[in-house]
């Protein structure tokens, strides 16, 4: 089974984020991403899967997992649909300084665990203890407070003699440089000309694919056609602009890349199970219950 890419939601625009989570993974789905993600288990157990190795995760386990690094979590029946959120996940990326963690002597230490995180690093039950008070605190701090806790749990991480490799040492399941570039290359056109006509040859073209090989390329990393994307993402910014009473439902579907409102209707209603007038009126409602 291929990973899926898993574009890492920012909506504060932080450098950084930090998260309560049901689960680790959106919808438990095999996935990579270009950001390295520590996650601390707060109360829940299951198996996860990281560099070749299946692996059993319980409450208190903190891992380190690399960028770019396929890997799934798996919670028991019990955890699964928990109301509650059993998980803090961090996510940065190697910029996230503005300059890339390897060229920053002060860092040189932890970039060095960083390498090893390629195959997963599981943390010692010490380390992780000390860990989980940082990242409660982190979730409701913000401006400099922010970085001055995360380079504290940084300075842990690093002075942590007895942590292990969760996965096998040489394997190799990364997705390739290229293959990451080519996608990054089109989330980014689609989150720039979404408003606008998107011909297939036009998108196959930007990564030097023809039509039926960017088909395929693209099915194959995120499990989707890419007209399920486009208009995924298109639904995505309607659903968001549904809930200004500045547009009318024409000009949200014309605004969202939707020319023909018959259409917008239809692919609204097949991915939110609602038409545009009963989402805007449900949301109405929710508003107006608060």
């Amino acid at each position: 089974m291929k990973p899926v890419q898993e574009i890492i939601d920012n909506t504060l625009n932080d450098s950084f984020t930090v998260r309560k989570f049901t689960s680790p993974c959106k919808e438990n789905i095999f996935h990579f991403h270009a950001e390295y993600e520590l996650t601390y288990v707060l109360n829940a157990s299951g198996e996860r899967y990281v560099a070749g190795k299946l692996d059993k995760f319980t409450s208190g386990d903190l891992v380190l997992i690399g960028k770019n690094t396929p890997h799934y979590y798996i919670h028991d029946t019990y955890t699964r649909n928990a109301k509650s959120a059993p998980v803090i996940v961090i996510h940065f990326s190697e910029l996230f300084l503005g300059k890339s963690i390897y060229e920053l002597p002060e860092l040189n230490a932890f970039s060095k665990l960083l390498d090893k995180a390629a195959v997963g690093i599981a943390f010692s039950k010490t380390t992780s203890g000390k860990v989980k008070q940082l990242l409660l605190d982190l979730l409701n701090e913000s401006g400099i407070e922010r970085f001055i806790l995360l380079f504290k749990i940084f300075q842990l991480l690093q002075s942590d003699m007895h942590y292990r490799s969760i996965g096998s040492i040489g394997y190799d399941d990364t997705i390739s440089q290229r293959d990451t570039n080519r996608i990054n290359t089109v989330y980014s056109y689609v989150a720039m000309h979404y408003k606008e006509k998107i011909l297939l040859k036009d998108v196959a073209k930007l990564v030097h694919l023809s039509p039926a090989a960017f088909c395929r390329f693209f099915k194959r990393l995120t499990r989707k056609s890419f007209v399920q994307y486009l208009n995924d993402y298109r639904i995505g910014k309607a659903c968001k602009l549904l809930t200004k009473v500045d547009y009318n439902i024409s000009e949200v579907a014309y605004i969202c890349g939707f020319p023909n409102l018959a259409n917008f209707n239809r692919q609204f209603k097949s991915i939110v199970h609602l038409t545009p007038a009963e989402y805007r009126n449900r949301l109405t409602l929710i508003q107006g219950t608060k």
